[in-house]
């Protein structure tokens, strides 16, 4: 919200200072670098599951065991679970940080 709030005053037809204007920018600077910092370690939990766990379950031994339980549907069934965190329905991860 803050980030918007700059952008906006930045983007606005006020007559700024130049220390006001340096200091705006600097605060969007820091703000969306502690965005994507903390971002960042969110969206490797959608990662370790894309990479990881979909990848170790993605073996013959393993789909045939688990037909048993979930017939043809294991591997579908569990991409579409969509793992990870998710903010307004859209599961965060380093496509959407990056």
């Amino acid at each position: 919200l803050m980030i918007l709030v700059l952008v906006t005053y930045l983007m606005s037809d006020i007559q700024k200072e130049v220390i006001d204007f340096s200091l705006a920018v600097s605060n969007l600077i820091l703000l969306v670098s502690l965005l994507l910092l903390c971002g960042a370690p969110v969206a490797t939990v959608a990662e370790v599951f894309e990479y990881d766990v979909l990848h170790a379950l993605n073996n013959p031994l393993v789909v045939k065991n688990a037909q048993r339980h979930f017939g043809q549907q294991l591997l579908s069934h569990l991409h579409t679970l969509g793992w990870g965190f998710r903010f307004g329905q859209t599961v965060i991860d380093l496509r959407i940080i990056v």
